[in-house]
């Protein structure tokens, strides 16, 4: 096996899981797995180590973030917004779920439902999460120079985000889109690229 190599999950009823029963993975093992498939593209692996652990342990929140995070890279939207809301009623604690879900509703053209989840983050005792939530309320309401004047003091101390600073650098970075476009979903930014990678940060 390669070092960028899943473990294969042996389908049920295999032989295979007999020879294991004194070596079933627990549940952080498991997470961990899933995090691996993540970071090598082996979204199958991912979704099922992780379904195995949310069968186990329902609220996990973690593993909630990290389903959600796949079904946003696979396009599916509106999955991962129910399931980033569902993390947020067990843990509202959760920054980086809270600001990933306002980025998916503005994706999703429901900017109103985003502005509650950013303003919950300005009292955020990260000032780029706070920076960078105000930048995002600003853009929700137009004020596009305002936007971009809080991003650019957002990243004056983002070396404490660096995943959400890379984010939100490809979001202002991003080309304008027509309407036409918008209504063709072809905007340049897609749904595969708003999320967060930092699984284990709230």
């Amino acid at each position: 096996m390669n070092s960028v190599d899943v473990p294969k999950r042996a389908p049920a009823g295999s032989a295979f899981l007999g020879d294991l029963d004194s070596m079933k993975l627990d549940l952080e093992e498991m997470f961990h797995l899933a995090i691996h498939a993540a970071t090598v593209g082996q979204h199958h692996a991912c979704l099922g180590y992780l379904k195995d652990v949310l069968d186990e342990q329902p609220r996990h929140a973690r593993a909630l973030y990290l389903l959600a995070a796949q079904h946003a890279t696979l396009g599916l939207s509106d999955r991962a917004i129910k399931e980033l809301a569902l993390l947020l009623e067990i843990d509202p604690t959760f920054e980086m779920a809270r600001f990933q879900i306002g980025l998916l509703l503005v994706h999703r053209d429901r900017g109103d439902g985003a502005i509650g989840h950013f303003r919950e983050l300005l009292s955020s005792r990260s000032l780029p999460v706070a920076r960078f939530a105000e930048a995002m309320l600003a853009h929700v309401e137009g004020r596009s120079v305002l936007a971009r004047t809080l991003f650019e003091q957002g990243m004056v101390n983002a070396s404490d985000e660096p995943a959400l600073a890379e984010l939100m650098t490809k979001f202002f970075a991003r080309p304008s889109v027509t309407p036409a476009e918008k209504a063709a979903g072809n905007s340049s930014f897609g749904a595969e690229t708003i999320y967060l990678g930092a699984y284990g940060r709230k």
